[in-house]
């Protein structure tokens, strides 16, 4: 399943669209008058940035005289989404989103109060949320919720089916309707809107790490050009990954593999959230929908076995290659002794690797063998989701609102973030961007991610690849069921009496 080709198929109708001419019509023009003088400001073609940023909705005038909408959210650590920075600064990204909430105000005539959580967990948070919609207080009009987290505590029904809210064009470019329809049981009810309204849905994709310094200086025939064009080429794989980092492997004081000893690591990855990763950049079918578009189990399991091995052997067999349980900070591979390790895309902004004294760029989670079509990267690690709670009164506010976020997020935020701050501000060279092209155009949802990102089929790769021994039919045979029993029970929740 493929999403959002935001930075290659919507970049490529953009450049389609007509010039604004600053012609005169020869009609009407005096032929003993001097043709007017052009500047090149006016005679220029647009960015695609200022292109995107003329771009009109479909939202009618309003006005909602300053009322006050209210929104809610986990943690302060998702301005990106929420709020941005509280006043201009020096930071592009934070002040685009502050700015796009400005012009919602500025728009709607409203005021949006951004407030925050003040639980520490994502499991309070949920529970907090369920405690809201029973109090039945119209407090919160907009939820900022964490995919698999909100969806595990069983807080779907706390929201209400987004196809009843009045202003929302969720066929519209801005929001990402296959990713809406990968998150509902039916295809057709959505409970989570997903779309440019948050950044963290592109912040969280998967992506590898690479030093670019030693690369070249590793391969130096080859050179970090080399390794771009083998992914652009399409023939980035676990095994070219597994090559490299066993090739550049290096135990300086022969006492095995340490972060900590001053030993050359050719790839890192740190804890089972970064390990799923590398599962869901694999092509393996998990499930498929029936006759009524409802999720239906139904696993690759000789694919997935395949997958299985190949991690094993990447992970637990091959020199050179480093596993801990813990999260890897960004600051073990700034440190210079490792040469790939697995990230999310919103690593960029973390100011250590942006000072990192080496070059850095980034590859693809790659392909589990050459049969796989294209690369994934699955949105997850619990990023971002939209919801308006059962408690709304004013839905058609709320939703006017969230439209109006999103589709100014799409004008104003999503390309810059991509265009200037990531291939531009963020990039160490010239060539970056276009990877960073592949992992956007490959960004995914999974249902079944969703709903068992924890245990169970969800996780079913990972999960056997931490055994070290390839049990995945067992495992299968093991979780299977209770797998099939949540599907069942949700479309009887559906549709009692179309449940088997």
């Amino acid at each position: 399943m493929k999403y959002k080709r935001i930075l290659l198929t919507v970049l490529l109708l953009l450049l389609c669209l007509p010039a604004v001419s600053c012609r005169q019509s020869q009609d009407v023009q005096n032929p003993d008058e001097p043709l007017p003088v052009r500047t090149d400001e006016e005679s220029r073609e647009l960015t695609d940035v200022e292109k995107r940023a003329q771009e009109t909705d479909f939202l009618p005038e309003l006005d909602y005289e300053g009322n006050t909408i209210t929104t809610y959210s986990f943690r302060e650590n998702y301005e990106l989404d929420t709020e941005g920075s509280r006043e201009e600064t020096s930071d592009l990204v934070l002040d685009s989103v502050y700015q796009r909430n400005q012009a919602v105000e500025r728009r709607l005539n409203v005021v949006i109060d951004n407030r925050v959580s003040n639980v520490s967990t994502w499991g309070e948070y949920a529970t907090e949320l369920s405690i809201l919609s029973m109090n039945d207080l119209d407090e919160y009009q907009i939820i900022y919720t964490m995919g698999n987290s909100a969806i595990q505590t069983g807080n779907t029904d706390v929201f209400r089916d987004v196809n009843s809210l009045e202003y929302l064009s969720l066929d519209a470019a801005w929001w990402w309707k296959d990713a809406m329809e990968a998150l509902s049981f039916d295809g057709k009810s959505y409970r989570f809107l997903v779309g440019d309204i948050c950044l963290t849905n592109y912040t969280k994709a998967g992506m590898v790490l690479v030093n670019s310094t030693d690369y070249n200086a590793h391969f130096t025939e080859e050179g970090i050009d080399g390794l771009y064009d083998l992914a652009i080429a399409g023939n980035w794989t676990v095994e070219e990954l597994k090559t490299r980092a066993a090739q550049v492997y290096t135990d300086l004081n022969q006492d095995g593999l340490s972060l900590t000893g001053g030993d050359y690591i050719g790839l890192a990855v740190g804890n089972f959230e970064y390990l799923k990763y590398l599962e869901y950049g694999f092509d393996v079918q998990r499930y498929s929908r029936d006759e009524d578009g409802c999720v239906i189990l139904d696993y690759d399991l000789e694919r997935a076995s395949d997958a299985v091995d190949s991690l094993i052997d990447l992970i637990f067999r091959t020199d050179g290659v480093y596993w801990q349980e813990d999260y890897l900070k960004i600051s073990d591979f700034a440190a210079g002794n490792i040469l790939f390790t697995v990230a999310q895309l919103g690593a960029f902004s973390n100011a250590t690797l942006r000072e990192m004294e080496d070059l850095y760029g980034m590859m693809p989670l790659p392909k589990l063998d050459m049969n796989q079509r294209e690369y994934m990267s699955n949105i997850q690690n619990s990023s971002t989701l939209v919801a308006v709670p059962n408690t709304c009164r004013d839905t058609a506010f709320a939703s006017a609102v969230i439209e109006a976020l999103c589709t100014e997020s799409y004008r104003t935020v999503v390309l810059p973030f991509f265009e200037i701050t990531l291939k531009i501000r963020y990039s160490k060279d010239s060539r970056m961007g276009e990877i960073i092209d592949l992992v956007s155009e490959g960004a995914t949802k999974n249902f079944l991610y969703e709903y068992q990102a924890s245990g169970g089929c969800g996780v079913l790769i990972a999960s056997t690849v931490m055994m070290e021994v390839n049990r995945i039919s067992s495992n299968f045979d093991s979780v299977g069921p209770s797998t099939e029993e949540m599907l069942r029970q949700m479309k009887e929740r559906l549709n009692p009496s179309a449940a088997g």
